[in-house]
């Protein structure tokens, strides 16, 4: 599969859970369009 350390795949495991719990509280259980990012240049 891939050749990383354990320990390196259960934190990016545990990572993109916190990732996915997060989009779906920001989406309200995905009912609401993402967000979306705002752009460095309209910022300027």
């Amino acid at each position: 599969m891939v050749s990383l350390d354990a320990r390196a795949l259960l934190l990016g495991g545990v990572w993109l859970a916190i990732g996915m719990l997060w989009l779906c509280w920001l989406t309200r259980g995905f009912r609401q369009p993402m967000p979306e990012l705002a752009s460095l240049t309209a910022a300027q």
